[in-house]
């Protein structure tokens, strides 16, 4: 019997979530706004992806922002 995924192998559940202060768990990527609650996105670093209905959802990038010029008198 095979077991996991084609590559990487099996992901592990706890890094999915996160531990809370208060000892609550905190999902650590969002779930897919077509396929509803209980289908996780993956977190691709720039980009979220929903393996099911192949939705993908980009980060924002911050501007970059011009250096600051001298004022003039």
């Amino acid at each position: 019997m095979r077991t996991g995924m084609a590559r990487g192998g099996v992901r592990p559940l706890y890094k999915l979530y996160e531990v809370a202060k208060e000892g609550k768990l905190v999902r650590r990527t969002i779930y897919c706004p077509v396929c509803g609650t209980g289908y996780l996105m993956a977190d691709h670093g720039d980009r979220y992806y929903c393996g099911r209905c192949h939705h993908t959802i980009f980060k924002q990038k911050e501007a970059p922002r011009a250096p600051a010029q001298p004022r003039r008198r």
